[in-house]
């Protein structure tokens, strides 16, 4: 494997899309969201009429007809469908809800798949990827696997404080339930269910401070540098 990639994964509201670009920045590396394609994917057969539970095939003829681009820069990343940002629009309510039906077919994850495999190939050092099945499906040979956990009660809290921020209101118990719909969802599906990965380290961010959680993982990244450098030194000599 070429690239070096740090998989992210967990359930909504684990702290997935805070700390991974962040861990991202601070390393130099590129950033991969998963679940952004997800959200494009559905925001785009969404605004087409497309049945969002049995055209995962033409869903993908009209994402590669229509064009999705991922801009990234050193410090942000926009997504283009068509040439129009989508950005902000992909995380309005209705949008994740629609995303975890598309994210149930196994054509739409087998795109996904190889659209994240090739940005990491483009990634001239290192990738942080987040997602539900990175470690486990989409970078099996990943040189560090995190799974992160947190209560659904702090998960929801979160999920509602990030909603409130882009202009969405909900109640708790709407946001906890949710969520707790697509943890079921997600968990049984059949095609790349959210587990973690065998060798993944599992981390709980209930009671965790952002700064807290974020130190711990950039030492067990720099870790892992430091000994897959080493391995393939030993390799090469």
């Amino acid at each position: 494997m070429s690239r070096v990639v740090v998989t992210i994964d967990g359930p909504a509201g684990s702290g997935k899309s805070t700390l991974a670009p962040e861990l991202a920045s601070r390393m130099g590396w590129s950033h991969l969201d998963s679940g952004a394609l997800y959200r494009v994917l559905a925001w785009l057969a969404s605004r087409r009429g497309l049945d969002l539970t049995t055209t995962g095939t033409s869903i993908i003829h009209l994402a590669d007809e229509v064009g999705i681009d991922l801009q990234r820069t050193a410090t942000s990343q926009k997504f283009l469908v068509g040439g129009e940002d989508v950005t902000e629009g992909i995380r309005a309510p209705e949008v994740s809800h629609a995303a975890s039906h598309v994210a149930k077919l196994p054509e739409i994850r087998d795109w996904v798949v190889r659209r994240l495999r090739g940005l990491a190939d483009q990634s001239p050092d290192g990738v942080v990827a987040d997602g539900r099945d990175m470690g486990t499906v989409v970078f099996p040979d990943a040189i560090l696997k995190i799974f992160l956990e947190a209560s659904a009660d702090e998960r929801a809290r979160r999920r509602q404080k990030e909603l409130a921020e882009r202009g969405y209101e909900q109640t708790l118990d709407t946001v906890r339930m949710e969520l707790l719909s697509r943890d079921d969802v997600d968990r049984n599906r059949a095609h790349s269910p959210m587990v973690p990965a065998k060798d993944a380290i599992h981390i709980d961010t209930t009671d965790c401070s952002v700064a807290e959680v974020t130190a711990r993982v950039e030492k067990l990244i720099r870790r892992a540098v430091d000994d897959n450098n080493t391995q393939t030194n030993e390799n090469a000599s």
